[in-house]
């Protein structure tokens, strides 16, 4: 049995696109980020202001995560845990 915890069912679909579009910016800021570590020298700038950027793309995308979690259906928020968890360490590690 599907379980709503007190989320518009429109609000939901909003949410995990916008959570996936941000995770798509995270994903490309973790390349460019792999890119300058590489490089020779190292842009210490750059890389500040990527891992600034990162920073606060991970509180956000945080946030929609338990907005996202707490209004899923229940059997569904153990696979919106663990995607959560995968993004968080991908960014932890780059920070």
């Amino acid at each position: 049995m599907s379980h709503k915890r007190g989320m518009d069912k429109e609000k939901l679909p909003h949410l995990c696109a916008n959570c996936g579009g941000n995770r798509s910016v995270i994903t490309k800021l973790i390349k460019e980020t792999e890119t300058i570590i590489k490089e020779e020298p190292i842009d210490d700038e750059r890389l500040k202001m990527l891992a600034n950027s990162l920073s606060k793309k991970l509180e956000l995308v945080n946030s929609l995560d338990k907005e996202i979690i707490d209004g899923c259906p229940v059997e569904e928020a153990e696979d919106e845990i663990l995607e959560s968890n995968e993004m968080n360490t991908r960014m932890m590690e780059m920070l």
